[in-house]
């Protein structure tokens, strides 16, 4: 997976096709029109604290105090649940990112063509993440990863990995 995703529907267009209601998570109409999220960035994402549902712009990326190293936008869906960095969110901080598409880079001779990758009939797409709250809003160390895995799909030059999609009746769950 690349790192840039689209979110450019209204919330409920998101919430709907996953069977919330008003009740549950307040709509609204006005289109978030992101375009070209890049990490580093705060994305809308959907998640649970304290038993009620929170969607809320949240730093893309996640670096926790001891790693010295850049900070990283996904975590792999083979080894999230069990290694170091991401056990600890694995386990308590499960999150969805309602999106529209990602892209991804192919290369050509002429440089590198950016195709958008979405569903055929163009209903809203949700990604796995995993995310560490309180988030951190002075510093952007702590948010969320995408959770990615093996791409199980034949999609000719389009890299071997990508976002674990949830149907949008799994979103709930």
């Amino acid at each position: 997976m690349c790192g840039r995703l689209a979110q450019y529907s209204c919330r409920d267009e998101y919430f709907e096709a996953a069977g919330f209601t008003p009740k549950e998570l307040p709509f609204d109409r006005e289109p978030l029109g992101r375009y070209n999220v890049a990490p580093g960035t705060r994305v809308m994402l959907l998640n649970q604290r304290g038993g009620q549902l929170h969607f809320e712009p949240v730093f893309w990326g996640y670096k926790p105090d001891w790693w010295h190293r850049a900070m990283l936008i996904n975590a792999r869906g083979e080894t999230a649940a069990s290694g170091r960095m991401f056990k600890p969110l694995w386990q308590h901080g499960r999150a969805v990112v309602p999106a529209n598409g990602w892209f991804e880079w192919v290369r050509t001779e002429e440089g590198e063509q950016p195709y958008f990758i979405y569903h055929r009939s163009r209903q809203p797409l949700y990604y796995a993440a995993i995310d560490k709250a309180p988030f951190d809003q002075d510093h952007g160390l702590e948010g969320f990863d995408i959770v990615p895995a093996e791409n199980n799909e034949k999609t000719g030059d389009i890299p071997d990995r990508r976002a674990m999609i949830f149907w949008p009746d799994r979103v709930k769950e």
